[in-house]
């Protein structure tokens, strides 16, 4: 936890620029869902580490509509690369997750859908970073032509699929293998790094992640904090990334398409025709450099973007006693004027207010080890916010 001098219109500049994250509405695993959704997972994840994710990132079983389902509903559960859906007494399907999360239509039935907006939350790299998205790739074709001696030259630059003039040298990028789906509805190129990953899975692999909908493309992300090049492709159920330098056996891997589908269908967006509710931040009784953020704020989550055009400077700025600290899926701020908490998640659009009610004297909490590396246990407010309310 950092305490630093700052000037508020810098505040809201900062909420403008939190996009990305994952599903903080759903709770973790501490065990399967089913006894068939182990199966699954154990017969591959004990051979390929990370091809379903730890259980301890894992959602606890939850129950979706599905019109042929018995009931109306069925059981799945979220895993970090994909999800587990209970169709029958020993039967496991997987979703079409990359295509609800690209079209915004979310399968409620064997032909119902339910309409909402197209995830705009990036499909690889670290969480916050602009694009590509999975919005962003509707604007690819879905079948390529066939064309003999094929390069691998899509890329993604500036919000835009553009086609370079430089051919990649890496073999690994050579287009070696064209895909359809029997329908003829699909047809893709797939590079030679996950052809090769493909074929050399324990099971079909078809049957976990359908057919390729879009060309493979390269773009420049930042990677652990470092841009690098990493090339990506969609297909039906996940999506295939490839970072060339990564560590051998880490160099093709599966993006974390569970947790943004979750993040998406849980936190992000709604129905269209019903926008989700939101936790509206009065400026009643509030003077300063905190007006100024509460009003920030709603103008932003009114807009349910992250695109924020301040316009003029209508007043002079103020200085503010801004406490911050970063979490895995937002952020905690703090302003002493106030004594309020904001707690704000990484979509920038979702955001809860508390009253700090930690005095000095009160239990302070220990910065300790998270559950997983580079995490802590907060402290003083933050940590008494955190450990009292378990949607924080």
């Amino acid at each position: 936890m950092r305490t630093r001098t700052i000037r508020s219109l810098l505040i809201c500049m900062v909420i403008a620029g939190m996009v990305g994250g994952i599903g903080d509405g759903v709770d973790a695993a501490a065990d399967f869902a089913a006894l068939v959704f182990r199966f699954q997972w154990e017969s591959v994840e004990l051979n390929s580490p990370n091809f379903w994710g730890p259980l301890v990132n894992a959602s606890v079983g939850m129950q979706e509509p599905y019109t042929e389902a018995a009931g109306g509903t069925r059981l799945i559960q979220y895993f970090d690369k994909a999800r587990m859906e209970l169709v029958g007494p020993n039967t496991v399907t997987n979703g079409l997750l990359t295509v609800e999360l690209k079209t915004g239509r979310v399968q409620v039935g064997n032909n119902a859908f339910e309409q909402r907006l197209p995830a705009t939350i990036g499909v690889a790299g670290d969480p916050g970073q602009m694009g590509p998205t999975y919005a962003d790739r509707a604007k690819l074709p879905e079948r390529a032509p066939q064309i003999a001696n094929s390069a691998l030259t899509t890329t993604y630059a500036s919000g835009a699929f553009v086609q370079s003039n430089i051919t990649p040298t890496d073999p690994q990028l050579a287009l070696v293998q064209y895909i359809t789906d029997p329908g003829g509805r699909f047809g893709q190129y797939v590079p030679r790094a996950f052809w090769e990953y493909l074929n050399g899975l324990p099971l079909p692999w078809q049957s976990v992640l359908g057919f390729p909908i879009s060309p493979a493309f390269g773009a420049q992300l930042t990677v652990g904090g470092v841009a690098r090049p990493v090339f990506m492709q969609a297909f039906e159920r996940r999506v295939l990334t490839y970072t060339p330098g990564n560590p051998t056996g880490f160099a093709v891997e599966f993006g974390n398409i569970g947790q943004h589908y979750g993040q998406w269908r849980y936190i992000q967006t709604s129905p269209a025709a019903a926008p989700p509710p939101r936790r509206v931040v009065t400026n009643a009784g509030i003077t300063g450099a905190d007006a100024f953020f509460a009003t920030g704020v709603n103008n932003l989550t009114a807009k349910n973007s992250s695109v924020f055009p301040l316009g003029a400077a209508t007043g002079t700025a103020y200085d503010e006693m801004l406490t911050f600290q970063p979490f895995e899926r937002g952020y905690m701020f703090y302003m002493k004027s106030s004594r309020v908490i904001y707690v704000l998640s990484k979509t920038g659009v979702q955001l809860s207010v508390y009253a700090d009610t930690w005095n000095e004297g009160d239990p302070n909490g220990d910065l300790t080890p998270g559950p997983r590396p580079n995490t802590y246990a907060p402290k003083r407010g933050f940590g008494k916010v955190w450990r009292e309310n378990a949607v924080v």
